[in-house]
């Protein structure tokens, strides 16, 4: 529910502020067409770009972009909790879900689901925070027919670590911590056949993939 009020509330400062701004922009519009002729053009143009920049590179503007099209309320609140927290911690991040999602699989399997998320998310923020500068997460979510999919990009700090050795209990790379990520993640997978969960390393990037079969 908390989750759920920030969600909103951010909507609702969003929609203001948009409103807002589609007046104004328009007002500057029809002001820089009449002003154009007696003005430098270059100057009145840069003078509006700056003002519209300002409103559309706000990274809070877009903190929750396309997660009104997932309808369940436990990915819904898990998804806004993440977001949220990547926002409060500066790490650069996108979220995408073209596809309506409603609601998840049987309670047992959809627990597992948030579980499983919560720690691929919880991995990829960890990551994002030790590496700092360069720091950037994507993640999104589809739907097909009868499957869901999920992903969760991060840049990271390569150690050289195959997949084999991160997914080891215990192994971690930031002091204090447990290293239960990944051996967590492989252990909740086991208790289900419909989910499948991938990893992988590319070039800075490290990879999480799950898909679940909802049919």
């Amino acid at each position: 529910m908390d989750n759920l009020k920030i969600y909103t509330k951010q909507l609702e400062i969003n929609q203001k502020n948009l409103c807002k701004f589609k007046h104004d922009y328009r007002n500057m519009l029809i002001s820089l067409q009449l002003s154009a002729q007696d003005r430098h053009d270059k100057e009145l143009i840069a003078r509006l770009k700056k003002y519209s920049n300002f409103y559309l590179d706000n990274k809070g503007l877009w903190q929750f972009n396309d997660i009104d099209n997932v309808r369940d309320d436990l990915l819904k609140s898990l998804l806004i909790s993440k977001l949220n927290i990547m926002f409060q911690q500066n790490i650069e991040n996108t979220f995408e879900c073209q596809t309506l999602i409603e609601q998840l699989p049987t309670k047992d399997i959809t627990f597992d689901i948030i579980r499983i998320l919560g720690i691929a998310y919880d991995n990829a923020i960890e990551a994002s925070l030790i590496l700092k500068n360069g720091a950037k997460v994507k993640s999104m979510v589809y739907r097909k027919a009868s499957e869901l999919e999920f992903e969760i990009k991060n840049r990271f700090n390569d150690t050289g670590k195959s997949i084999l050795e991160l997914k080891k209990l215990g192994f971690t790379t930031k002091k204090g911590h447990s290293g239960l990520g990944l051996a967590n993640i492989e252990d909740i997978k086991k208790k289900h056949d419909a989910i499948l969960v991938e990893y992988h390393i590319f070039d800075g990037w490290f990879t999480f993939y799950m898909s679940v079969r909802v049919k």
